[in-house]
C-alpha cells in the first residue's frame, strides 16, 4: 500500500470524517494534531464552503498513531501548497483505461508504514 493510500485510509478510518469531507481536505486544513475541513469535494470538485451540518465545520482530532502517516505523506505529495487538496481525485469518468490495484491483504503495521514511501 502506497503512502497517499495509507494516509486516506487511515484518515477516513481513525479519524472518522465523511467521504466528501475527507476528500475536500486541503493542506491548510491540517495543524499538527487535527484536521479542520473547509469544504467537501465530489467528483474531483472541490466545494469550499459547503458542508452537511454545521458541526461538519468543527475540528477533526487526529489520533497520536495517524499524525505521522499524515505527515509522510505531506512530505511525498506532489503539491502541499495551502490550497492543495491532500488527496486529489480524478473526477468521473477519467478511470476508464488505467489499472486497478489488487485488493489489500489486511492493514499493514502502521507504525512502520508511516515510516516508508
Amino acid at each position: 500500500m502506497n503512502v497517499h493510500d495509507l494516509c486516506l485510509l487511515c484518515v477516513g478510518i481513525f479519524c472518522g470524517p465523511r467521504a466528501s469531507e475527507v476528500m475536500g481536505m486541503q493542506w491548510k486544513s491540517w495543524n499538527g494534531e487535527s484536521l479542520t475541513p473547509h469544504g467537501t469535494a465530489y467528483e474531483g470538485k472541490l466545494y469550499v464552503g459547503r458542508f452537511k451540518t454545521k458541526q461538519s465545520k468543527a475540528p477533526i482530532p487526529a489520533p497520536e498513531l495517524v499524525r505521522p502517516v499524515i505527515e509522510n505523506w505531506r512530505r511525498l505529495c506532489a503539491d502541499s501548497s495551502p490550497d492543495a487538496l491532500m488527496f486529489p481525485t480524478f473526477g468521473r469518468g477519467k478511470w476508464k483505461g488505467q489499472a486497478v490495484p489488487p485488493p489489500g491483504k489486511g492493514l499493514p503495521d502502521l507504525e512502520r508504514a508511516s515510516d516508508r514511501p
